[in-house]
């Protein structure tokens, strides 16, 4: 099927629409990845092993007939008495998928929570990021209600990128099968609401699938449907308690009857025409669900509240120090900080599985406690951190080289340069607290050590020059300072050159490998003050934006897209593959758009910083625990999934950067 907009190829044999390409796109891009189809019938009960795992019936829908033309396609399908019929309509300006399940049996058939989904299977995976930016999709998921929808955009710069939006039908959750690596994000799934059928009965799940040229035209388009309801808030989804914020809802037509309720209470609103306004007070912490229904048409967002960022980074530092110091004289332990199980309520240390070790991002909780004491001057914190440099000199760091180790007992068995960063910014950090010149020569041996094994190459997360800059201004050693200048400029001119072909790191590609080059260009600028390298670094954040979200839910607006971090960062035993949103490395991104806001002088990027940086709250609580990420998916790969980690790790170099929007640049 081929008309001016979509060119489009059916598995007769399974009754699946394989390949859908967009007219007049010179890369040719297929959305639809191999193996599923789109809005491929999904039907597989789970059974619980008593594990929180579940096994999956291998009985699916059986094809009874396909037909075809130059404009339509239908699928017909089976399974126990209930006859699924998939008609896929070719219109100038839209395709239009409808499915509709009938019940021929005699009694009712009841379809419980998971029972019935549809694939949305778009090619989001990571390959060589060139390959990325020229024909693979970031699929923003948005499962609320009847007014969910799926944004599909390009990882690169393109015209040609794809929206799904619900017409018909109800979608309350999404999923995930076969993610299993950190290159791809496997297959997703939109969960249809629960629903019931007598005998003879239907029940319609219809989709319109249109062609968009990014975030703003996507939206604009959506609102061209009479069914969809725009959703905004101006202040984000992040609120502290106290705030109040404004949040609109925008119907096709002139608003007939509405409801919204919070927390499963009705709250006042006012209606303007198409508009539906409703007045926000937080005066309690915790998510706050919305739900709205415009003239019939349902669906949901989701907020949060928080307390103040200042009152989270207290209460975080003081549960570190409380909770998840070892303090065993006995251990060669004694003196770090490790990761915390929130529920077993104990520390937690693995050698032979470096993410849950005391080194690598471990690291993180003494740089945030670094800066913390710079702050605050806060003696107890102070003494701890004192405690944990005899470890980190004792077992990690070799004071003599300024080598960084990966693992405790100085272990050199791999080489690892995302590591050496966040040690010497941390030892920056303390020269500027205390004006020990130990800390500030050990940096510099850092600093030379991570050039000389290959860093100028390397697309770290934990630089920052401009904080670099200023403990070596403090020190005054000249001829020190212009020998780091070297080695950042050699470090510049290699991003330079590679512009925006990244090499593969530890995932071919992803949003911290597109994060530190953005970020350095900044802080050249800083520097510096050549406009040059606002230009270069303009054209990191045009691709960095794209891994962002901008749906109705706190978890998902302004959060980058990843999938691994629970998997390595985890609590093992429900450990798994699949989309961590949010995640603490959205400071990275967060930290780019705030900077660029303010070499710019342009408020929407300085407010859109801020914005990105409250989505990591949620990572803490106001006892001081803390998440290392956040799976949200409701399964993956047969897993459960809509849970915060139990682990505390590797979150807290969140609150370290979260410093940067209360600091001067």
């Amino acid at each position: 099927m081929k008309n001016s907009l979509f060119e489009m190829n059916f598995d007769a044999d399974k009754g699946r629409l394989t390949s859908l390409y967009i007219v007049g796109d010179n890369e040719k891009a297929n959305f639809i990845k191999d193996g599923r189809g789109l809005c491929e019938i999904h039907t597989t009960p789970w059974y619980d092993r008593g594990d929180n795992r579940y096994f999956k019936s291998p009985e699916n829908w059986t094809l009874e007939s396909f037909e075809q033309d130059s404009t339509k396609a239908i699928a017909v399908f089976s399974r126990r008495g209930v006859v699924a019929t998939q008609t896929f309509t070719l219109y100038d300006n839209e395709l239009r998928i409808h499915t509709r399940f009938t019940n021929t049996n005699a009694y009712p058939v009841y379809f419980k929570r998971e029972d019935i989904a549809l694939y949305t299977p778009f090619a989001d995976s990571y390959d060589d990021s060139l390959t990325c930016q020229r024909v693979r999709v970031h699929t923003h998921m948005a499962p609320f209600g009847e007014n969910s929808y799926v944004r599909v955009e390009r990882m690169g710069i393109s015209e040609y990128n794809l929206g799904v939006i619900f017409l018909r039908g109800n979608s309350y959750s999404y999923s995930q099968e076969e993610c299993n690596n950190s290159d791809d994000r496997g297959y997703l799934i939109m969960n249809i609401e629960p629903f019931t059928l007598t005998a003879d009965q239907s029940y319609d799940v219809e989709v319109a699938v249109f062609a968009h040229k990014g975030r703003a035209d996507f939206f604009k388009k959506a609102r061209t449907y009479s069914e969809y309801i725009d959703t905004y808030s101006e202040n984000g989804y992040v609120f502290l308690k106290g705030e109040s914020g404004d949040f609109t809802l925008t119907s096709y037509s002139d608003v007939k009857n509405a409801k919204v309720r919070c927390n499963g209470k009705n709250i006042p609103f006012q209606i303007d025409r198409k508009k539906v306004i409703v007045s926000l007070q937080w005066q309690s912490c915790g998510e706050k669900r919305i739900d709205y229904e415009i003239n019939g048409r349902k669906g949901c967002a989701y907020f949060y509240v928080s307390l103040p960022l200042e009152e989270l980074q207290k209460r975080r530092a003081k549960f570190i120090v409380k909770n998840q110091q070892c303090l065993d004289k006995n251990s060669p332990l004694y003196g770090a900080y490790l990761i915390y199980d929130n529920e077993e309520k104990r520390q937690y240390f693995s050698f032979e599985f470096t993410d849950h070790n005391a080194n690598r991002e471990r690291m993180v909780m003494a740089l945030f406690l670094a800066k913390y004491i710079r702050k605050t001057q806060d003696k107890t914190i102070e003494k701890s951190l004192y405690l944990f440099n005899e470890f980190l000199l004792r077992e990690c760091v070799d004071e003599e080289t300024g080598a960084a180790f990966n693992n405790i007992g100085r272990d050199a068995k791999k080489k690892r340069l995302y590591n050496a960063p966040w040690v010497f910014l941390y030892f920056c950090e303390l020269y500027l607290y205390d004006g020990n010149e130990r800390w500030i020569n050990l940096a510099y041996k850092m600093i030379k050590s991570y050039y000389a094994n290959g860093g100028a190459t390397f697309y770290p997360n934990g630089i920052r020059f401009s904080e670099i800059r200023r403990a070596f201004e403090k020190y005054g050693d000249t001829e020190m300072y212009s020998e780091l200048l070297g080695y950042f400029d050699e470090h510049i001119s290699e991003l330079q050159r590679k512009g925006t072909e990244y090499p593969p790191h530890e995932v071919n590609y992803e949003q911290t490998i597109v994060s530190p080059a953005a970020c350095l260009m900044i802080d050249k600028y800083l520097m510096c003050k050549d406009e040059k390298y606002v230009k270069e670094a303009e054209k990191h954040l045009e691709l960095l934006i794209k891994f962002n979200g901008c749906q109705p839910d706190y978890r998902l607006n302004k959060i980058p897209i990843r999938y691994w971090d629970n998997y390595w960062f985890g609590k093992m035993s429900t450990s798994v593959y699949g989309d961590t949103m949010p995640q603490p490395s959205l400071a990275h991104s967060a930290h780019c758009f705030y900077s660029y806001g303010i070499i710019k002088n342009d408020k929407k990027w300085i407010d859109y910083g801020k914005q990105a940086f409250r989505g990591g709250f949620c990572l803490f609580n106001s006892k001081g625990e803390a998440a290392s990420s956040y799976v949200y998916p409701a399964r993956v790969n047969g897993f459960k999934g809509q849970f915060f980690d139990p682990y505390a790790n590797e979150q807290d170099g969140f609150l370290y950067l979260a410093y940067k929007t209360t600091e001067e640049l």
